[in-house]
């Protein structure tokens, strides 16, 4: 009976369907996922990083002409305003060969303008004047064109203080006020030489207290003169006179400013 168990139990174990098998266990399995960004890691003990690389610093000489270079205005620049100073008198005075010269040095210093000279406003009203003053020495008009002479100046001078910055644009201005104030007097417009004279102090207000600064107490005192003197002839004098002896004042000015030490 003992025998006859064990012999159906084998029986049955051998018809008996084995236990299902697992999908795991007979499905290929996927590779590891790459993460998408791997960590750097760093180099092996045995291979330092190589040291940094630093710049030879530049010769003294190479940075002094930078510095120089930056503070100086283009040369073209240079000329085209004293071309125009010297192109105001012979114009005035109806000096028509000698403002012709002096046209023909503003127009070949225009064309050589960098790019970089100035804003592109002040280029146009540049070429603007630049033609009025063309226009006066053919037509023989004088006060137009010491005008235009005298603008020409103004605006090279506004161009040259961005890059000569010891010298702000309202010490520039003071020369231009009395050459327009001279321009008065030759057309015998008192009203309006009124009116620049005031202007005039309104910025000699701002660059007074520049050239005391500067230890120029003297030159500030030869510029308050010339106004005062300018107030005297707008009443009863010669006004040209005057107004000459402030455009020699405020070129005393713009020369102590100009020496002064650079401001770091």
């Amino acid at each position: 009976m003992t025998c006859m168990r064990f012999c159906c139990a084998v029986a049955l174990t051998t018809l008996l369907p084995a236990a299902p098998i697992a999908a795991q266990d007979w499905l290929v399995q996927p590779p590891p996922a790459i993460p998408l960004h791997v960590p750097i890691t760093q180099p092996p003990a045995t291979m330092p990083p190589p040291p940094p690389i630093e710049a030879s610093p530049a010769p003294s000489w190479k940075l002094a002409a930078i510095v120089q270079a930056a503070d100086r205005p283009p040369t073209a620049l240079t000329e085209l305003r004293g071309a125009a100073i010297a192109a105001y008198t012979p114009a005035r005075t109806s000096d028509w060969p000698a403002a012709t010269e002096q046209l023909r040095a503003i127009q070949t210093a225009l064309e050589s303008l960098p790019a970089h000279a100035g804003r592109a406003d002040l280029t146009l009203q540049l070429r603007g004047h630049v033609q009025g003053l063309r226009d006066a020495i053919r037509d023989h008009q004088a006060a137009a064109g010491a005008t235009n002479a005298n603008w020409i100046a103004r605006i090279a001078d506004e161009m040259s203080a961005a890059y000569e910055t010891r010298v702000p644009a309202d010490a520039r201005l003071l020369a231009f006020f009395g050459r327009a104030i001279e321009i008065d007097a030759m057309q015998q417009q008192r009203q309006q030489a009124k009116s620049d004279v005031a202007d005039l102090r309104t910025v000699w207000s701002r660059v007074e207290s520049m050239v005391l600064r500067q230890n120029g107490v003297d030159v500030a005192k030869q510029f308050t003169d010339s106004v005062a003197q300018l107030d005297g002839a707008l009443e009863n004098g010669d006004l040209g006179a005057a107004a000459r002896a402030e455009v020699a004042a405020a070129d005393r000015v713009v020369t102590l400013l100009r020496s002064a030490p650079a401001v770091s």
